[in-house]
């Protein structure tokens, strides 16, 4: 998909976070959203992706809420970072586009609840399906 401008990307992101229920973002702290073009090779490295033989499109770095601990004062805010460039290449129009921001946003926010990738799998098959159900016309 092409002539998504950062401004656009930005507004969809919006929208997605606006879709998290509040209860999640209530517990949401010391955690950063940010858009970032692309991952850094130290990201990718890190995120394993080679090995599962896919595409970054957004990664959580840092503690998951879980384990947290009384030694967390000072600690650097976790972060979860959307890659744009590669979530715009894998979105064929815009409902796709959005469909995917939401999913990739509620993937990270995931892990930052402390959900590991065999747990992820289930939830973003039942997302995805939400999803396309969310998008049918109604009749």
């Amino acid at each position: 998909m092409n002539g998504v401008t950062d401004e656009q990307f930005e507004d969809y992101l919006t929208e997605a976070w606006k879709n998290i229920p509040a209860h999640f973002k209530f517990e949401m702290q010391n955690v950063i959203i940010r858009i970032e073009m692309n991952a850094t090779p130290e990201q990718v490295q890190r995120a394993h992706v080679h090995s599962q033989g896919g595409t970054l499109l957004g990664l959580f770095d840092g503690i998951p809420k879980p384990q947290w601990g009384q030694a967390m004062n000072g600690e650097q805010p976790s972060k979860i970072s959307i890659f744009q460039e590669p979530i715009i290449a894998n979105a064929r129009d815009e409902q796709q586009l959005k469909n995917l921001i939401k999913e990739v946003l509620m993937h990270e926010i995931a892990h930052y609840f402390g959900y590991n990738d065999q747990e992820m799998c289930v939830l973003d098959a039942k997302l995805r399906q939400k999803l396309q159900k969310e998008d049918l016309p109604n009749e």
